[in-house]
């Protein structure tokens, strides 16, 4: 997605062309590059921000819902269903009709709903533990 947002190739993203015979091999978080990996190539560390996981949580999932109460990334679908049964987002390739073109394609980040509530569930967490040990939740004595 930070790809297709800014035009620029970064690290050894695993998309650059679609083989045939790694169809069955699915994609994962663990094939992003890391911010390590991005050093010194992405110069907008904003942008690399903004298309990270906890952008893409915050900026497409979160704002999105809040804000305007429907999803606005096409490029991101949830998955009542955990597919793969990991609990993580993975890639899934959505290939056009035309034999012709049989390496071209679209690449949907999928969310397992499962992977939002434990993140939701993380967040939650962290911030009332955050707040108990600084004392500021109203509800305590």
């Amino acid at each position: 997605m930070f790809r297709k947002a800014k035009g620029q190739e970064v690290g050894t993203f695993p998309f650059n062309e679609y083989k045939l015979n790694e169809m069955n091999t699915t994609r994962d978080w663990s094939h992003d590059p890391t911010f390590d990996e991005l050093t010194g190539i992405v110069v907008e560390r904003d942008a690399l921000v903004r298309w990270s996981y906890p952008g893409i949580l915050y900026v497409d999932l979160r704002c999105a819902w809040v804000h305007n109460f429907v999803p606005e990334n096409e490029d991101i679908i949830i998955n009542d269903s955990d597919f793969l049964g990991r609990g993580e987002p993975y890639y899934r390739l959505v290939s056009p009709f035309d034999p012709a073109k049989p390496q071209v394609g679209r690449f949907l980040l999928m969310m397992p709903l499962s992977f939002l509530l434990a993140t939701v569930d993380r967040a939650i967490h962290s911030f009332e533990s955050e707040a108990t040990t600084r004392g500021v939740l109203p509800f305590l004595e």
